[in-house]
């Protein structure tokens, strides 16, 4: 028999679509107080300086970010955002445009749009577990320059605190579900 948890004792994901990037700023600084470590935490949002950048330049701008271990190129896009987590990944995503984001949202996102076929539309809120109505709402977040955060929590009081700070940071919509364990 396996044992399966209960919803209480499930890892979660507490995911969040932010209108300002200061607010989603102060949200991660909130979460990380309350002592959310910054591997368990993540931010995705369209790169703004340039809406024409190629995945050649994606790659240089990844490349001087890890070389320098800052955000030194990306750090105007997001109003102090870049400086707050570690790991920033930069990708295109075809019908949005540059992304950049940490943590699991960059590398679920970001591993959709590599495994994905040329000119197939990527959407990838799905491989987080999102019903598809709430993914076809992220997805249109990101192309309307609103900044997605998520908090990885590890059981259902953890989730529930980190949906507090994100609606006490005026979270515009904040989504909890079940952490995808395939």
């Amino acid at each position: 028999m396996s044992h399966h948890p209960s919803p209480v004792e499930q890892p979660q994901l507490a995911l969040a679509i932010f209108d300002a990037p200061d607010r989603a700023a102060a949200a991660i600084r909130a979460l990380q107080s309350a002592g959310f470590p910054d591997d368990r935490l993540s931010v995705l949002t369209r790169h703004r300086d340039s809406t024409e950048i190629t995945p050649e330049e994606a790659v240089a701008l990844e490349r001087e970010a890890e070389a320098t271990s800052t955000s030194v190129a990306i750090g105007s896009t997001v109003g102090g955002l870049a400086g707050l987590l570690g790991g920033l990944a930069i990708f295109a995503v075809p019908g949005i445009g540059p992304l950049f984001g940490a943590g699991v949202l960059a590398t679920t996102i970001g591993g959709a749009v590599l495994g994905a076929a040329a000119g197939e539309r990527v959407a990838h809120f799905g491989e987080l577990g999102l019903p598809e109505h709430r993914s076809e709402r992220y997805q249109r977040a990101l192309e309307s320059d609103e900044i997605i955060v998520a908090a990885e929590a590890r059981n259902g009081s953890e989730a529930m605190r980190a949906r507090e700070i994100l609606a006490l940071h005026e979270a515009v919509e904040i989504d909890v579900q079940p952490v995808n364990q395939t």
